[in-house]
Parts: C-alpha cells; sequence; structure tokens
C-alpha cells in the first residue's frame, strides 16, 4: 500500500481505566495487538483502521510508547476471554458480561524505555490524544509522518522489518528457533492460545493464555519451511515437544479450527511423510 493510502491515529492504551497491574501495554506490544473494551460502540472504534495504517500507542503520563502498523480490518467480533483488560476495568452499560474487542498490530517499534514524552508531542503536534481510544491524525499529519519517521530511522526494532531472513539460533541440547514470528502471534491470539491438538491452554498468573507456535514444516535447513500461517498450528508445550521430535503424526480432520486460520494439507503431508513418518527409517 502506498504511502499516500495510509492514515496515521493514535491509539490511547485507556491506561486511566485499568485497575492494575500498572503499564499493562507491554501485553500489547508483546501479544502484538490493540484492544478496547465496553459496549460494542467501542469496538467500533476500531473498524476506523485499515491495513497498512500507522499507530502511535498513547500511554497516559508517559507519551507515545511504541509505533506500529495496522494488519487486518476489524473483524466485529466480541470476546469475553480477556486478554488485556480485567472485568473491573470494562463499564458494561448495564449488559452483564465484559466485552473486549481486538486487532492484530505489528507493533515493530517499542519505545517505552525512552517515550516520545507528552511535553514533546504538545510542542511538535500543538495537542495530545483525545480519550478515544483510536483517533485519527488530521491536524499537522506531516509532523506526525516525521515523528515516525525519526522513529524508524533511530529506534532499534522490536525485531526484523522483514520475516524473511533465516531465523536466528542457539546451542542448546539441538539447534532449535528461537523467534516468534508475527504469523505465529496472530495465529496463537486467533485460537485464543488453545492448542489445536487437544484444546489445552496454560493459565498464567496475569489471567492470560499461554500456547505455542509450531511451524508444521520446520523452518531453516534442511526443511526449509515457509513462514505462513498455512504451516502454523497453535500448540500446548506438550504437543508442540511431540510435533517437533515426531513422536505424533498430524490428522488435519481432527485439528480444532477458528475463523481466519486455516492450515494447509500440503504442510500436514510434509509432516506425516517426512518427520513422523521418518522415524522407522532411521
Amino acid at each position: 500500500m502506498h504511502d499516500s493510502m495510509r492514515d496515521y491515529y493514535f491509539y490511547n492504551t485507556d491506561a486511566d481505566s485499568l485497575v492494575g497491574p500498572p503499564r499493562r501495554f507491554h501485553r500489547l506490544i508483546e501479544q502484538h495487538f490493540a484492544a478496547t473494551g465496553g459496549p460494542l460502540r467501542f469496538g467500533k472504534e476500531l473498524s476506523r483502521l485499515k491495513e497498512g495504517d500507522t499507530l502511535l500507542m498513547y500511554e497516559n503520563g508517559m507519551g507515545i510508547v511504541a509505533v506500529g502498523r495496522v494488519l487486518e480490518r476489524w473483524d466485529g467480533k466480541s470476546h469475553e476471554d480477556l486478554l488485556y483488560y480485567q472485568p473491573n476495568d470494562i463499564w458494561t452499560e448495564g449488559e452483564g458480561r465484559e466485552r473486549e474487542y481486538r486487532i492484530m498490530v505489528d507493533w515493530d517499534y517499542d519505545l517505552s524505555g525512552n517515550p516520545i514524552s507528552v511535553q514533546e508531542l504538545g510542542r511538535r503536534l500543538g495537542y495530545t490524544p483525545s480519550g478515544h481510544a483510536v483517533q485519527k491524525i488530521r491536524e499537522r499529519r506531516a509532523e506526525a509522518e516525521a515523528i515516525v519517521a525519526e522513529v524508524r530511522s533511530g529506534a532499534a526494532p522490536i525485531r526484523e522489518a522483514t520475516d524473511l531472513r533465516i531465523p536466528d539460533r542457539v546451542a542448546a541440547t539441538t539447534l532449535r528457533i528461537i523467534r516468534d514470528t508475527k504469523w505465529t502471534r496472530r495465529v496463537k491470539m486467533l485460537h485464543d492460545h488453545k492448542c489445536q491438538v487437544c484444546g489445552h491452554t496454560i493459565n498464567l498468573s496475569d489471567g492470560s493464555g499461554y500456547a505455542e507456535g509450531h511451524h508444521i514444516q520446520p523452518l531453516g535447513a534442511p526443511h526449509n519451511g515457509p513462514d505462513v500461517m498455512g504451516n502454523i498450528l497453535c500448540a500446548c508445550p506438550n504437543h508442540h515437544a511431540e510435533l517437533d521430535y515426531g513422536a505424533i503424526p498430524i490428522l488435519l480432520a481432527a485439528l480444532r479450527n477458528c475463523p481466519g486460520h486455516t492450515v494447509e494439507q500440503k504442510y500436514v503431508d510434509y509432516h506425516n511423510h517426512k518427520i513422523y513418518g521418518a522415524k522407522g527409517k532411521k
């Protein structure tokens, strides 16, 4: 998408409304999403965004703490499994249940160690974000573009800008790929961190779930699998290890599915013939 077609928005983390823990925006950065909570009209703020738009994450009292690009259109769904908010954070407007709305964002620049301060924003833009979750930057857009350009030229990204490079490896008992790609994070979020084989998730102390992303045709030599969603499974640690070592086959019809993620047969075939099937040939 050409830059002239992209829009720039502030995304407010709603920090004044959060009961705890402090500085919860790190969860947004690590899991690569933006969220709003409450009545449906709050979720509809996400519908303003389109793929490729630039978001400046604004934390009240700190300033701009991350910069990223929107990865998708809002799907219009509400979630009762809260990833960012806690139940006491969300105003239900008499509806009796808390709802969270989410969209995937590639937060590729983490500025939390040296944020663009509220004072600096006021000096350069002449204003700071309003209380809305999503606010389009119309006034002084050129200055906002300049701020983002400065960030991208001078700040250290969370990871490389492209996911096509060979992932880093670390020497342990085996050589294991250690980078969690944005597509892996997206698959895990779509499945609410529940294993596609057994449905299990690990419940963490902060209320979030934990699962791992498994590349069915592994990345890197000798398998050289691609980093695409059709080649990724959301798995609990036990099933991830069993899949890594070819201890179990993959039965496509038995996998738990969700909208937005389709596992491709060709990668399942690769696993069953080259990884699981290879056990008897050793």
